[in-house]
């Protein structure tokens, strides 16, 4: 887990990776400093999360495909109490949503209306510079099944077993891949503000310029 040490509110206090150990000093959340929106884009496969066809429809499946500039592949992230976070679509306003929130693996996932069920929300989890997204309701991730690199492979919620194809980039939509032969890396400054839990009320912040994806 990403830890400030000591729970130091000093500039300049180097972050350090550490074991999970509850302390509101490994808790964070994502603030957007452009636009507000994202791309969600898979470590394994490159593509993004994607409505097919931009649908307007309640129960369309969500699938991958390679990035682009439509408001398919753009996404509202809206903090809720206890940490959770609603991912919502810049196209139609419809949540990423566990259908019925079905616990079974291999369940689709779905747009849908915003209820407010915790079905539709998700728990963004650090590892290292990329993040697991957690169904509040069930406890299973996002994933690409079977490590799937092609378009249309269809979003679907796994037990974590730990594979990259469970693992996910948020990228701001005004930042572009920097591409280097077969690698992929974002620029590494002003992506994101990292507010701490701990410093909320007096408004703390830092920027990371080397916290970026692999």
């Amino acid at each position: 887990m990403l830890d400030v040490p000591g729970f130091s509110f000093s500039d300049h206090a180097q972050i350090q990776q550490i074991a999970d150990n509850g302390g509101i000093n490994q808790e964070w959340r994502l603030e957007p400093v452009s636009g507000g929106y994202f791309k969600i884009i898979s470590r394994w496969s490159g593509k993004a999360l994607d409505i097919p066809d931009g649908s307007f429809n309640d129960g369309v499946v969500i699938q991958q495909f390679t990035e682009h500039n439509g408001f398919n592949q753009q996404w509202r992230l809206v903090q809720l109490p206890g940490g959770y976070t609603k991912i919502v679509s810049r196209l139609n306003g419809k949540v990423l949503d566990v259908p019925n929130g079905d616990t079974d693996n291999g369940v689709k996932i779905q747009q849908f209306t915003d209820h407010g069920g915790v079905n539709q929300q998700w728990e963004l989890n650090p590892v290292t510079a990329v993040y697991k997204v957690v169904s509040r309701a069930t406890g299973k991730v996002l994933d690409i099944p079977i490590f799937a690199t092609d378009n249309h492979a269809i979003l679907q919620q796994f037990t974590d077993n730990g594979g990259i194809n469970q693992e996910f980039t948020f990228l701001p939509i005004t930042a572009g891949p920097i591409s280097n032969g077969a690698c992929r890396r974002w620029p590494t400054v002003g992506l994101l503000r990292w507010r701490h839990y701990a410093c909320c009320t007096s408004c703390a912040s830092f920027e990371s310029d080397d916290f970026a994806s692999p």
